[in-house]
Parts: structure tokens; C-alpha cells; sequence
């Protein structure tokens, strides 16, 4: 009896073996066989899922002032949703309107948009017990990241806000949480020599820069207490300032599909302490969501510094420009030749993106300095437009003053100064008459 492989080669050939078969059944045989090397391996798509944007579900205090939340949506790899749940910071009424309008509507609809969660000071009990099992499962099963950091509500909890230890997001934390564990006000520094300097993520930024005072957490805050789980893996320490105790800071795992991070310390807010000013704090922030993501960490933290900074350059630049065309507006002032410019340097920010998000920065870099250039000029028009339209304002109050100067001018010295032109008043009758 012929062999597969022979049966396939006579029939590809047109060997004329065993029973005729026509020409259909032929064509749709050798396309069922060569259908497995059209479809990409499963390495290759793990490869093709290593770069490109992550899209992050950010639930916590996302809306506050010094918040990682703002970096996030600064930078071209991360996709960000907002979703307010914090009681300490926010009122029950904005945390619930805030629920009911951004948390996904169902499991798969948290599948669908989202490749990692971050519960930044989420209070537990807001949740619907669906909602905590989704999450939870969306990681274990599904291949989605977590990252908790700590904070008042995260973790353990501190004060009136419960712990997430007993629930389904519990119990895929990489660290064992106590209730109520937390070092109030009890400054830690990072310990350098304790990091894991063989993990990517570690490794992806320069730990040599980070010296006292920016190596610090927890002036204005605290640190939860934590246990690492049998089977995870300690990419750090703290070391508290006034004894040296030391304590677990970033711990991860990966459990089923997906890939579990806590840390004790807060990333955000006071609790951030003088870390939160590291020249990397945002190269920290934007790595540990690729961490979560399971995706590739660029290790030339020196070119994606300088890239990213540009990015932030460009934001700050727009803001101003865009103010400016709104002020100049409102004189009558014709703003379409700088949206023009702007829409230019846009485009040129969109192509950038594109080498930035497939990890091509020093292409991305060249784009952002001529995207850069583009606003520059788009910003000295607007200025030059902003003097022609204040031009009619300027002489308008510069007539009105000046009308206004020479007719008090004259009215002064007629009355003050050419007083020999009016004769004295003589003595009246009355007077005389006395």
C-alpha cells in the first residue's frame, strides 16, 4: 500500500495511480495539504505579539494629579482607558459613574480590547463579583497582565479599605497581602544590589542613575506588607531608611497564560515619594506595562529616553500652539495656514509612531526632530499672525491714549499754564460798597 507521502507526490505530479480523480477533488486535496504551511506557526505569532501597542485598563486613581496615568497616555506604546474607583480620592457617586461607563460590559469584551489591567488603588468593595472573577480569569486563562501596586486600597488595604487577599484577583497575586499591613510614613530606599539584573525588565533601565534622594519611597505615604508566593520570582528589595529592615518590593509571576506583578510600594501620589522625580521614573512606568504584557523591553534605554522626551517635547510644543490659535481666534485672525502646519507635523508624528510602536526608534527619533522643526514653524507663524491681529488692538489703545493725553495736555495748559490770557475778577460792589 502506497505510503502518504507517495500517495502525495503521485497526485501532485499527475502520476496516474489507483482510481482517476478528477481535476476538483484533485485541486481541493492538494490545497488541504499545503494548507498547514500557510498558516502562521504559533512562534510566529508569539514573535508578531512581542511588539506594538498594549492596551492597558488602568482602574484606580487614574484622574489625579501626579499619576503614572498621565505618562501612559503620553506614550505611542500604550493605549490607555481610565477608569476612576478609588473612595479614598474620588466620591462613591463619580467611582460607580465611572464603573458603569467604561468596565467592560462582558468577558469578552474585556478580552477583546485590553492586553493588561492595572489596579492602582481600586477599592475591592465597588466591584461586582463578576467583575473581580473577569479580571482574574482574564489573566490565569486568557494571557492578559495584572500589575497592583500598593497604596491605601491596594493590596491589604489600610484603614477602612478592605483587602483584595480573599478574592479571585487574590489569588493570582504573586505575594501573600495581610489586612491591614501597611508602614505608614516609614521611608525605604531602593536596594540596588538586590536586584534580579538578569530579567529584562530590570536590565532594560540604568539602575546607576538612581541615587538619594530619587531612590526613596514613602515620604507622604507607606509601603504594604507582603510575602512572595512559593514559585514567584523577587525582582527587588527596599531597605528602610532609619534600620536597614528589608522588605519585598517588585514580585512577579506567571500563572496560566498570563502574567501576574505587585509591588508594595505606591507608584503614584505622595506615596510615590522623590522616586517619582528619577529622570526613568517614566521609562519605569511604560516598561512595567510591556512587563504585564508579556511583550519585548527595548534595552537601549538611552535612545528611547531621548525618543520619548521628544514625544514630550512635542506635546508641550502643541499645547502652546493650540492655545495661541485659540487666543488669536477670537480677533478675527485667519488660523487655517498654522493648521496647516500642524496637520503637517502631525503626519510626520504618525510616521514616527509607526518606528516607534515596531520598536525602530532611532528611525522614530529622526522623525520627531522633523516633526519638532514642522511645529517650530508652525508656532513662530502663529505668533507673527497673533501680532497682525493684536495690531488694530495696539493702535486703538495707543490712539484712545494718546487722544486722551493731549486733550487733558491741552485742557491743563490752557487753564494751568496760559492763565495771562483770562483777566482777574475785580472786587465786586458789595464790597466796595462795605
Amino acid at each position: 500500500m502506497p505510503s502518504s507521502t507517495m500517495g502525495h507526490k503521485d497526485i501532485s505530479e499527475g502520476a496516474d495511480c489507483g482510481p482517476p480523480v478528477d481535476a476538483a477533488r484533485k485541486a481541493l486535496l492538494i490545497a488541504c495539504l499545503a494548507l498547514p504551511a500557510t498558516l502562521p506557526s504559533a512562534p510566529l505569532v508569539a514573535a508578531q505579539n512581542r511588539t506594538g501597542i498594549v492596551r492597558v485598563l488602568y482602574i484606580g486613581e487614574p484622574f489625579a494629579i501626579c499619576q503614572p496615568a498621565q505618562i501612559l497616555a503620553a506614550e505611542p506604546l500604550i493605549d490607555l482607558t481610565k477608569i476612576e474607583a478609588s473612595l479614598w480620592i474620588g466620591t462613591t457617586a463619580a467611582v460607580m459613574r465611572s464603573l458603569r461607563m467604561y468596565m467592560p460590559r462582558s468577558y469578552p469584551d474585556l478580552l477583546d480590547k485590553y492586553d493588561g489591567i492595572v489596579l492602582s488603588d481600586a477599592n475591592v468593595q465597588i466591584f461586582e463579583h463578576k467583575h473581580i472573577v473577569w479580571m482574574a480569569d482574564s489573566v490565569e486563562k486568557d494571557g492578559l497582565g495584572l500589575f497592583m501596586p500598593g497604596g491605601y486600597e491596594g493590596l491589604g488595604g489600610f484603614r477602612a479599605n478592605p483587602s483584595w487577599g480573599p478574592t479571585r484577583v487574590g489569588d493570582i497575586l504573586p505575594v501573600i497581602v495581610y489586612d491591614q499591613g501597611f508602614y505608614l510614613e516609614q521611608p525605604m530606599a531602593v536596594d540596588i544590589p538586590s536586584l534580579r539584573m538578569n530579567d529584562p525588565f530590570i536590565r532594560s533601565l540604568p539602575w546607576d542613575t538612581l541615587v538619594s534622594p530619587y531612590n526613596v519611597f514613602g515620604q507622604g505615604g507607606g509601603m504594604n506588607q507582603m510575602t512572595p508566593k512559593d514559585g514567584s520570582v523577587l525582582l527587588g528589595e527596599l531597605r528602610r531608611l532609619r534600620d536597614g529592615f528589608m522588605m519585598p518590593w517588585i514580585v512577579y509571576w506567571d500563572i496560566g497564560k498570563g502574567r501576574c506583578l505587585a509591588m508594595s510600594a505606591d507608584w503614584s501620589g505622595a506615596g510615590t515619594g522623590l522616586f517619582g522625580y528619577w529622570d526613568y521614573y517614566g521609562d519605569f512606568v511604560t516598561g512595567l506595562m510591556l512587563y504585564i504584557a508579556q511583550r519585548d523591553i527595548p534595552q537601549d534605554y538611552l535612545l528611547l529616553h531621548k525618543t520619548r522626551a521628544k514625544y514630550v517635547e512635542y506635546a508641550e510644543k502643541k499645547n502652546l500652539v493650540l492655545s495661541l490659535l485659540d487666543f488669536i481666534d477670537k480677533f478675527g485672525a485667519n488660523p487655517r495656514p498654522v493648521e496647516v502646519k500642524i496637520s503637517e507635523a502631525d503626519e510626520i508624528r504618525k510616521a514616527a509612531s509607526r518606528d516607534y510602536i515596531s520598536y525602530q526608534f532611532d528611525l522614530a527619533l529622526d522623525g520627531m526632530t522633523q516633526a519638532l522643526q514642522v511645529l517650530g514653524e508652525s508656532t513662530d507663524l502663529a505668533f507673527r499672525l497673533k501680532d497682525s491681529a493684536l495690531f488694530w488692538v495696539y493702535l486703538t489703545e495707543w490712539s484712545a491714549v494718546s487722544g486722551t493725553f493731549i486733550l487733558t495736555g491741552s485742557i491743563v495748559y490752557s487753564l494751568m499754564i496760559r492763565r495771562k490770557m483770562y483777566r482777574e475778577v475785580a472786587t465786586t460792589s458789595l464790597r466796595q460798597g462795605a
